[in-house]
């Protein structure tokens, strides 16, 4: 293989990587015994045609979010570098009205 196949493959690798080892980030419950995701992640876990993004949400013990901000700085502090994006106002068009053209985003 070659081209742009391995890069393609090499960032697929690393993408399921980081979405295995986001999965594995567990908080200790209360009693010590029972441990919640400290990760939410959103899409599909583990795919080989997943794209090169990962979204998730960062919780704190009570089940909260922690502001994504707050988890941009602290991995930043750390060496790690994360795009922060929101998405809102989002619009959903029924597929006729796509056919016709009338787009509106």
């Amino acid at each position: 293989m070659s081209g742009l196949n391995t890069p393609t493959l090499r960032l697929q690798y690393l993408i399921n990587w980081l979405v295995t080892s986001l999965l594995q980030l567990r908080l200790s419950g209360s009693n010590g015994d029972d441990s919640l995701p400290l990760v939410q992640i959103f899409g599909p876990k583990i795919k080989y045609d997943r794209g090169a993004a990962v979204v998730f949400n960062v919780r704190d013990r009570n089940r909260g979010l922690i502001n994504p901000e707050v988890v941009q700085k602290l991995a930043e502090a750390n060496g790690i570098f994360l795009g922060i994006g929101i998405l809102s106002h989002i619009k959903i068009i029924d597929n006729s009205r796509q056919q016709r053209g009338g787009l509106n985003l």
